[in-house]
């Protein structure tokens, strides 16, 4: 069986600070959305989220919508499996998975 491909990556927040600034960008200012581009591949993903994650952490508390967003090319038959490395920093950091399936 094969794997699906991600398409997109990135980790969004939504928050009234500037804690994010200097890692993430700062893209709806009128909304506080702030995102950090992420690689397509998932152990370069785990990798860039580690490399950060005293801020990561930080995160967690005081904004919304903490949200790791992934949009993954996903053809029926293929299979789509998030690693437990990276589960493990969902939890660890408090951000949700969101997967956008295309095909």
């Amino acid at each position: 069986m094969s794997e699906a491909s991600i398409v997109h990556a990135l980790l969004r927040c939504r928050r009234k600070d500037g804690l994010a600034k200097g890692v993430f960008e700062l893209v709806r200012a009128d909304l506080g959305l702030w995102v950090l581009e992420l690689p397509e591949v998932l152990e370069e993903i785990v990798e860039s989220l580690g490399r950060n994650q005293r801020l990561l952490k930080d995160l967690r508390v005081g904004g919304d919508d903490y949200t790791l967003h992934l949009a993954v090319d996903f053809d029926e038959g293929l299979r789509f499996i998030i690693p437990r490395e990276l589960a493990a920093l969902s939890v660890d950091f408090g951000f949700s998975i969101e997967i956008f399936v295309s095909s």
